[in-house]
């Protein structure tokens, strides 16, 4: 039996350990022992570092080193900004090793590698309510015509790009799977019955094949679970989220403001004229500017 080691690293000179990327955890238990939820946000058409939170549920098992590649589907809707994190009130905020790489180079996807060095403390269990990080994105100034105007935020779940590292080394979730491993060979010479030379080949026609049986690391998605996440663009002037600009909004604001009534998503949706507060100028606002052709809502 031959087993199939996947790559280690050394990050930098904080870390005195190898990154386990294929170590297989020893907790066995039929538990969630990991849960990795992206956060759903709303924004505005060409708004800048939005922030987009990422949760870790563990509920028993320190963390002392993640590794995670991001990757958005919409790459006409908006980029991650590939040169920070926002760490302020995080659970990463507590480590100073980690870095961000954007494989594709154009702010797609993000690849996030973080871990303690021995004087920090390891992630201890969480139930989820304080983020990891906050990814940060740049949204395009897609047109209000648009009609679909989300991008899907997908955790990538192959162990090559999926690992929480455990105080023991182990990798939290990941167990072990065997496969065969076929290789194939064709005989370039023959004396009698010998084969002289050979050459390895992809399938038949061939000689000869040689079976070995292979360990590879698989994600147990009965101990782990990965929640994808969304930036969806909303239209300038859509306070209550419901993907038009109309006299509802007019209402959802006097709601909010003078009967208790739910807060815009997000924060500044009900600043029609964008003077950093939300009062009764908002609906005044978009009142002229459905039915009297007053300048319309601004959100850039």
């Amino acid at each position: 039996m031959a087993l199939r080691c996947g790559s280690c690293f050394l990050f930098g000179k904080l870390f005195l350990f190898l990154f386990p990327a294929i170590v297989f955890s020893s907790h066995a238990q039929d538990t969630l022992l990991l849960d990795v939820k992206v956060d759903n946000v709303a924004c505005w058409r060409g708004q800048q570092d939005i922030t987009i939170p990422v949760y870790l549920k563990n509920p028993t098992i320190p963390v002392v080193a993640f590794e995670l590649w991001l990757q958005m589907d919409r790459p006409d809707i908006a980029v991650f900004n590939i040169d920070s994190l926002d760490t302020v009130g995080t659970l990463l905020g507590q480590w100073h090793g980690y870095s961000i790489r954007s494989l594709g180079e154009f702010g797609y996807d993000l690849r996030i590698i973080a871990g303690r060095n021995i004087y920090e403390p390891a992630i201890g269990p969480q139930d989820g309510a304080i983020p990891l990080f906050k990814l940060l994105a740049h949204a395009y100034s897609v047109p209000d015509t648009l009609t679909d105007r989300r991008v899907q935020i997908i955790i990538q779940s192959a162990p090559e790009n999926f690992s929480f590292a455990a105080p023991d080394g182990s990798s939290i979730g990941m167990v072990p799977d065997t496969i065969s491993d076929t290789s194939w060979y064709r005989c370039l010479a023959w004396y009698q019955d010998i084969c002289l030379a050979y050459e390895k080949v992809t399938g038949p026609p061939a000689d000869s094949f040689f079976v070995d049986t292979v360990i590879v690391p698989r994600l147990d998605t009965n101990l782990v679970r990965l929640e994808n996440g969304s930036l969806e663009i909303r239209p300038c002037g859509d306070a209550n989220g419901d993907d038009g600009v109309n006299i509802l909004d007019a209402s959802f604001l006097i709601n909010y403001l003078y009967r208790l009534g739910r807060a815009p998503v997000p924060s500044d949706a009900g600043d029609m004229n964008k003077d950093l507060i939300i009062n009764i100028l908002d609906i005044s606002h978009i009142i002229n500017a459905l039915y009297r052709e007053g300048p319309k809502p601004m959100c850039e």
